[in-house]
């Protein structure tokens, strides 16, 4: 099967995920936002952090598709009262006709239909996707080809929203990390039980419950350990989760002394909030004492277990006016400390996209950024 995935403002990271999940041999092509992908799963946006809808290809033209066909398709297969168009080539006009004609044959035929003026997610949602209220349809231009297709999913901001903003128990002073860039560093890590030694509020252990997986959180805060428990009982009551997947407690990263489980997605500390105006000797040497304590973390990390293991992490680069701070004498200790990087879009892959070994998660005005690793460590 072939789907058309719309995805996030950070697009590499949301290749590199879709790869993770469904396999680099997937990909087909891209064309800015969009990515063409084959796999015989379903795509299941709900699992994906990174892409913002997903449409399932009905058919493909080569060359140049016709207003009329166009037409023909949306009156041949709308059956609720809500229509809307989403296309990467035609221009708002096109779309425009293309709706009011095919509302004018269907009103012909004695059903009564309404468009949406725009596509956006809100939009979607709002007029009652989730309910079959309302089908959307693509038509979409690639090396040559039109493709046609018809929206099957559509990403839950109100979902996330919530688990953000809603959740009883929240620390701006955590660095809040965004509940769709945690399910996405979930799904870069691969299967299996998740473990956050710097749980935090729980952010990843809320979006690994609600994929499914079992989990284990610890914090060196007592007071932290006492808001992921609220917001995971908060979560299992607004979102069925099971808390009986899940396991927290009290405990120092750099002393780690659990092994079972299979996976390691965390963010750690980012540093104090920052104002601006801060130095770069002051901005050096807060990030020296955060290298440290990654190092530390990884260090105890191996001593802890027998296995290989995935380690998907994302620490702080500090913006200031002039430079960017990262943590380079972090990197560079990686290999002394028997971790290796892993690629997250790997050379020779289908779409010609460059090599990455690690993505920028950065929004604008912001003083912090994050930089996402995927580490391996396989015991010697």
């Amino acid at each position: 099967m072939h789907y058309i995935l719309e995805l996030g403002r950070n697009i590499e990271l949301s290749v590199a995920e879709i790869i993770s999940v469904y396999g680099a041999e997937c990909l087909v092509s891209i064309h800015s936002e969009y990515l063409v992908i084959e796999t015989d799963e379903n795509v299941d946006i709900d699992k994906l952090g990174g892409v913002v809808s997903v449409y399932k290809i009905a058919t493909e033209v080569e060359g140049f598709l016709e207003e009329k066909d166009m037409i023909n398709f949306v009156v041949n297969n709308l059956e609720s009262k809500h229509i809307g168009i989403e296309s990467n080539f035609l221009s708002k006009s096109i779309i425009d006709n293309v709706l009011k004609r095919s509302k004018g044959v269907l009103k012909s035929k004695g059903k009564s239909v309404r468009f949406l003026m725009n596509t956006k997610t809100a939009t979607i949602l709002g007029s009652g996707f989730l309910k079959g209220k309302v089908e959307v349809y693509g038509f979409f231009r690639f090396a040559g080809k039109v493709f046609v297709a018809a929206l099957e999913g559509v990403q839950n901001i109100d979902a996330y929203s919530g688990r953000d903003f809603k959740k009883p128990y929240r620390d701006a002073k955590l660095g809040m990390l965004p509940p769709k860039l945690a399910r996405t560093m979930i799904n870069l890590a691969g299967e299996g039980k998740v473990y956050d030694p710097f749980c935090g509020t729980g952010t990843v252990l809320m979006e690994a419950l609600v994929d499914k997986r079992q989990v284990l959180g610890s914090d060196i805060q007592q007071q932290n350990i006492f808001g992921t428990k609220e917001n995971l009982d908060w979560l299992e009551s607004r979102f069925g989760t099971n808390n009986s997947d899940a396991e927290v407690f009290v405990a120092d990263a750099r002393k780690i002394s659990r092994s079972d489980f299979d996976v390691v997605v965390t963010e750690g500390y980012l540093g104090k909030p920052k104002k601006g105006n801060e130095s770069l000797i002051e901005l050096r040497d807060e990030m020296q004492e955060i290298e440290d304590l990654y190092v530390d973390f990884l260090e105890s990390l191996k001593n802890a277990v027998e296995k290989e293991v995935i380690v998907v992490v994302s620490v702080p680069v500090f913006v200031s006016n002039t430079k960017r701070i990262y943590c380079e004498n972090l990197v560079e200790k990686l290999n002394s400390l028997g971790y290796s990087v892993s690629a997250l879009i790997p050379n020779g892959n289908k779409l010609e996209l460059e090599a990455q070994d690690s993505f920028l998660y950065k929004r604008k005005d912001q003083k912090v950024f994050r930089q996402i690793f995927r580490l391996t460590y396989i015991p010697r």
